[in-house]
């Protein structure tokens, strides 16, 4: 008798040591929620109102800037055709002021969209400053031209560059990124604690998952901010995970690099081309046609031009499979002079590795499934708004709670 009620005294005490932890690991984790959500809210508010319009950044552009960025065909030649990537180049060159040098060509989305040809220009201060030049492609004439980003200041971008600096870097600068990074993973830590605390004790899983009906003003609080950070948690955890991805983008690299081989983009690739004594560098026609050759299916996207004598062509031809929509991974590598093809990266032909961090920007903006999917991130720029009061009305309630009872 005398063990029997050593044993029941014993396992009590144990149970209620291990209540007692489980108790003060659920406030522990509750606080960790609590002070992420109220540290790095207001800041997360802003990156998803601006992902927001982001969502849809090449459409608001040409919306806010039709008469530099739309064009219209001539009414007596409907099936007009493009003229010539070379007469195209030439119209935007007799407008790029002095000292500036052309960078790239990128070609419309729709049929009445103008071709953009960008380029940078150094300034007083041996910084950068890039513009883009608006060009018909039916009559290769100028539209205008505006200014894309200053060196001495976030603030005279374009609207949707303006938004696109406030998304990644609070207006600090491209370099600048991790100022967001940093918090995110923070606030993704948030998340996945929040799961946690939500988590149905007891199989109780209807309530856990509905708001409760005639119920008070806290619960009704607490219900919204539970709901709705479990019915759009799964996706907000995706968006954040890739954008978390894309700004430590040389850190994703090497932690994939690991499991699978990743080959260095394009950009990054110490090309060349050789000079040929008493020729001169293939006209772009020339060189998209060897592109062509090598694809002909898929859409020409974007020409990144040679700017030195030694730099080379980079053809992006868009494949109609590609997730990414806005920037195109399959690239040819041209020489300019022998029109030499010196180097190719096709997704069809991607390792594990570089098929994911192909993957993470079309999965943040939404777009690797099309217009449905920008409207869902168009969508989720507006949870984290909805969490933040939420969370920030049931904390004042508590604390009102707990001085009515002192």
């Amino acid at each position: 008798m005398k063990s029997l009620i050593n044993k029941f005294v014993t396992t009590l005490l144990s149970n209620w040591q291990m209540s007692l932890s489980i108790k003060k690991s659920y406030w522990f984790l509750r606080g960790i929620h609590r002070y992420i959500g109220l540290i790095v809210g207001m800041l997360f508010i802003i990156i998803g109102l601006s992902g927001s319009v982001l969502a849809f950044w090449q459409s608001i552009d040409e919306w806010l800037n039709a008469p530099l960025m739309v064009v219209q065909k001539s009414s007596q030649q409907p099936n007009a055709a493009y003229r010539s990537l070379d007469d195209m180049l030439k119209a935007a060159k007799n407008v790029i002021t002095e000292g500036g040098v052309a960078e790239i060509i990128r070609l419309p989305r729709h049929s009445e969209a103008a071709v953009i040809i960008s380029y940078s220009k150094s300034t007083v201060d041996h910084k950068m400053d890039f513009y883009d030049i608006f060009v018909n492609p039916y009559t290769a004439t100028v539209n205008g031209q505006r200014l894309r980003h200053s060196a001495d200041s976030e603030f005279v971008q374009p609207f949707t560059y303006l938004m696109r600096s406030l998304h990644y870097t609070l207006f600090l600068g491209r370099n600048n990124s991790q100022v967001v990074g940093i918090p995110a993973l923070f606030l993704l830590l948030s998340m996945f604690v929040g799961l946690v605390l939500w988590w149905p004790r007891n199989n109780q899983w209807r309530k856990a998952l509905t708001i409760k009906q005639k119920s008070s003003v806290e619960r009704l609080t607490y219900d919204l901010h539970k709901t709705v950070g479990i019915y759009f948690g799964g996706i907000l955890i995706v968006i954040m995970f890739t954008g978390i991805a894309l700004i430590f983008s040389t850190q994703t690299r090497s932690i994939v690099t690991l499991f699978s081989a990743v080959k260095m983009p394009f950009h990054k690739l110490k090309l060349q081309s050789e000079p040929i004594v008493g020729e001169q560098p293939l006209d772009i026609d020339t060189v998209v046609s060897i592109a062509n050759q090598l694809y002909p299916d898929g859409k020409l996207q974007s020409i990144i031009l040679p700017k030195t004598t030694t730099d080379v062509y980079r053809i992006g031809k868009h494949a109609d499979e590609e997730v990414n929509q806005a920037f195109t991974k399959r690239v040819v590598t041209i020489d300019q002079y022998s029109g030499k093809i010196l180097d190719i990266q096709d997704p069809q032909h991607f390792s594990g590795g570089e098929i994911f961090i192909s993957w993470l920007y079309p999965l943040h903006s939404g777009e690797a499934f099309g217009n449905v999917g920008r409207v869902i991130a168009f969508i989720m720029g507006f949870v984290p708004l909805v969490l933040f009061i939420t969370g920030f009305i049931r904390w004042q309630q508590k604390r009102k709670a707990v001085r009515q009872r002192l």
